[in-house]
């Protein structure tokens, strides 16, 4: 499928030292009042699991088969008719946690990998009506995850940089969605032994 708003070009610069910390206290009131860094819908994903993300996977793919077999022209109206389903589903994978079709797997892996996802569009890349230009997700860094974070923006071609202290990953859509479901080993093993920790 073709991406309809070109991104910047591709540049993977980050450090830890380039990322703001999110406090306890932060994340609580933000979880509380549904807002955080500007995004006025945040919700709070760092206890989704693999298991989650299998399920968000598989529903996004669902669609975007859908959207594929729609072609160009019919795509920006499956996802307008996913949109208009929102709220009527009893499983929140069902609905991608509300987030965009095409960024929705690469939001719930960065979420397994531990970090905190805060805002994502997916560029407008299916259709009209999007606040973004270019698919992005922006996100605190919770833990030292980031160079596995890296490793996979590089596997999968997507631009990794720091925004106003959050992480800023970003590319083609095709890009994000393969960084979605690029090493979900890598992701079991990684949820599992903080599992262990804590």
């Amino acid at each position: 499928m073709a991406f309809l708003h070109e991104p910047p070009p591709v540049r993977r610069e980050i450090l830890l030292s380039d990322l703001a910390v999110l406090s306890d206290a932060e994340a609580e009131m933000a979880a509380e009042d549904g807002a955080l860094e500007g995004n006025q819908a945040y919700a709070d994903l760092r206890a989704l699991s693999v298991t989650e993300l299998a399920q968000v996977l598989a529903r996004e793919d669902a669609l975007l088969i859908e959207m594929e077999a729609a072609g160009a022209s019919g795509a920006a109206e499956v996802e307008a008719r996913f949109a208009d389903l929102r709220g009527l589903s009893f499983e929140p994978a069902d609905e991608l946690w509300g987030l965009d079709v095409g960024v929705a797997g690469v939001v719930v892996a960065l979420s397994v990998m531990g970090a905190c996802p805060v805002a994502s569009c997916n560029g407008g890349a299916f259709g009209p009506g999007h606040q973004s230009q270019y698919a992005y997700v922006a996100f605190y860094l919770c833990d030292a995850a980031l160079t596995d974070i890296l490793c996979r923006a590089e596997r999968t071609n997507c631009g990794l940089i720091a925004i106003d202290g959050l992480g800023h990953l970003y590319g083609p859509i095709e890009a994000l969605i393969a960084f979605g479901r690029a090493g979900q080993t890598r992701c079991v093993a990684s949820k599992a032994s903080r599992e262990t920790r804590t």
